[in-house]
């Protein structure tokens, strides 16, 4: 195929849905990641969190204890961690919205283990928070679950201004903005 100065080259032309084609692949892959986390139980994972969690929990005054690999009880009551109280299904979610194409491979992973970690402390701060909101006592319902929604808010906007989806197009074909005037 030759090009002649008339034709115009859209390498992400927008869908019907407004975003770029590339843009919509990376929202369609978003499920599948999720998926592919949840194929594992992630034991060593959710036994770590546990004893972070009950460790850090003793600076707060919370004498809780650990009674199972990803369990620990408190006044009774047990909690136990659940791949979703590790945040991992959200790092596996935003790993093909945050992946950047043009970038060597070892730089997105290094992006990756970077973000990681401040995923993880950032989820730690939100459970501890929400524990001890809870023991002060905020109903469970909001110191657990509107502290994830908040969580997972602030995440998805920190992702669309890493993706630059609130700045406005510039210009050329196929960058749309997803928030914003």
């Amino acid at each position: 195929m030759e090009l002649r100065a008339t034709d115009v080259y859209v390498k992400n032309r927008p869908t019907a849905l407004g975003v770029g084609s590339e843009e919509l692949l990376r929202i369609c892959s978003v499920p599948l990641f999720v998926t592919l986390c949840y194929q594992f139980d992630w034991h060593a994972w959710r036994s770590l969190w546990v004893d972070t969690f009950v460790k850090i929990s003793f600076w707060w005054g919370v004498s809780a204890v650990r009674v199972s690999f990803d369990s620990f009880v408190f006044q009774d009551t047990i909690y136990r961690f659940v791949t979703a109280c590790t945040a991992l299904d959200a790092f596996f979610g935003s790993i093909p919205l945050l992946w950047k194409g043009k970038v060597a491979v070892h730089r997105n992973l290094s992006f990756l283990a970077i973000y990681f970690i401040c995923l993880s402390i950032a989820n730690l701060i939100r459970l501890e928070l929400g524990f001890v909101l809870y023991l002060r006592g905020v109903s469970w319902f909001v110191a657990h679950e509107v502290m994830a929604g908040i969580f997972y808010f602030v995440l998805f906007l920190w992702i669309v201004h890493q993706r630059g989806w609130d700045r406005k197009p510039s210009g050329s074909a196929g960058q749309m903005a997803l928030i914003g005037p």
